[in-house]
């Protein structure tokens, strides 16, 4: 996979690390009280598709990897996509 340059709302960038995701989804999954070896598994196989989504792009956002994170999580769990989507709004 090329090198991807992920930019931040606070203009902060850093290249694209798929254990900074997988552990992201790890912890979101946990807390919506997936077992961990779901957790786990799930998050290797969403890292996967993003990696996918990610092969013809060089620059994205940390939003967009969020919106393809949980547009893969929609095939294992709804609840948790949505959970993972909506992270940062206030219900």
């Amino acid at each position: 996979m090329p090198k991807v340059t992920v930019h931040h709302s606070h203009k902060k960038r850093e290249l694209f690390n798929p254990a900074k995701l997988h552990s992201s989804l790890v912890h979101q999954a946990l807390a919506n009280r997936v077992p961990e070896g779901q957790a786990e598994d799930t998050a290797a196989r969403v890292v996967k598709d993003v990696e996918k989504w990610l092969a013809s792009r060089t620059v994205v956002t940390a939003k967009d990897i969020r919106r393809a994170a949980a547009k893969s999580l929609e095939v294992f769990d709804h609840d948790l996509a949505e959970s993972y989507a909506n992270h940062d709004s206030i219900i």
